[in-house]
Protein backbone atom coordinates (compact mmCIF):
# COMPACT_ATOMS: atom_id res chain seq x y z
CA UNK A 1 0.00 0.00 0.00
CA UNK A 2 1.20 3.50 -0.66
CA UNK A 3 -0.10 6.96 -0.01
CA UNK A 4 1.01 10.27 -1.43
CA UNK A 5 0.20 13.95 -1.45
CA UNK A 6 0.61 16.54 -4.15
CA UNK A 7 1.59 20.04 -3.15
CA UNK A 8 0.87 22.85 -5.58
CA UNK A 9 0.87 24.28 -8.10
CA UNK A 10 -1.82 26.65 -6.81
CA UNK A 11 -1.02 29.00 -3.91
CA UNK A 12 -1.86 27.73 -0.44
CA UNK A 13 -1.88 28.86 3.16
CA UNK A 14 1.74 27.76 3.38
CA UNK A 15 2.65 30.21 0.62
CA UNK A 16 0.92 32.97 2.53
CA UNK A 17 2.67 32.08 5.79
CA UNK A 18 6.08 32.05 4.08
CA UNK A 19 5.38 35.38 2.38
CA UNK A 20 4.53 36.90 5.76
CA UNK A 21 7.51 35.36 7.55
CA UNK A 22 10.18 34.35 5.00
CA UNK A 23 12.87 33.97 7.67
CA UNK A 24 10.96 30.99 9.04
CA UNK A 25 10.23 29.26 5.73
CA UNK A 26 12.08 26.09 6.71
CA UNK A 27 10.23 25.82 10.02
CA UNK A 28 6.86 26.53 8.38
CA UNK A 29 7.35 23.88 5.69
CA UNK A 30 8.70 21.33 8.19
CA UNK A 31 5.62 21.86 10.38
CA UNK A 32 3.29 21.26 7.43
CA UNK A 33 5.17 18.15 6.38
CA UNK A 34 4.88 16.83 9.95
CA UNK A 35 1.12 17.44 9.79
CA UNK A 36 0.86 15.53 6.51
CA UNK A 37 3.00 12.67 7.86
CA UNK A 38 0.85 12.36 10.98
CA UNK A 39 -2.36 12.33 8.94
CA UNK A 40 -1.00 9.64 6.62
CA UNK A 41 0.13 7.50 9.57
CA UNK A 42 -3.29 7.82 11.21
CA UNK A 43 -5.03 6.90 7.97
CA UNK A 44 -2.83 3.87 7.39
CA UNK A 45 -3.24 2.82 11.02
CA UNK A 46 -7.02 2.93 10.60
CA UNK A 47 -6.83 0.85 7.44
CA UNK A 48 -4.63 -1.68 9.25
CA UNK A 49 -7.11 -1.92 12.14
CA UNK A 50 -9.97 -2.52 9.72
CA UNK A 51 -8.00 -5.12 7.77
CA UNK A 52 -7.04 -6.96 10.95
CA UNK A 53 -10.51 -6.67 12.44
CA UNK A 54 -9.29 -4.73 15.48
CA UNK A 55 -10.97 -1.42 14.62
CA UNK A 56 -14.48 -0.35 15.44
Amino acid sequence: MSQSVRLGPAPSGIDLAVERDPENEERIVAYRLDQLRSAMEANLGGIQELAEGTGS
